[in-house]
């Protein structure tokens, strides 16, 4: 059967524990590193 993946594509309307950095590009992982 089919399992799941951990997180890596979400499904169509399902939403991700954790939200891809990439896409959001937050200052957060970076301080300021411009």
């Amino acid at each position: 059967a089919k399992e799941t993946p951990p997180a890596p594509a979400t499904p169509e309307g399902a939403v991700p524990t954790e939200p891809p950095v990439v896409a959001k590009e937050e200052p957060k992982a970076e301080p300021a590193v411009k």
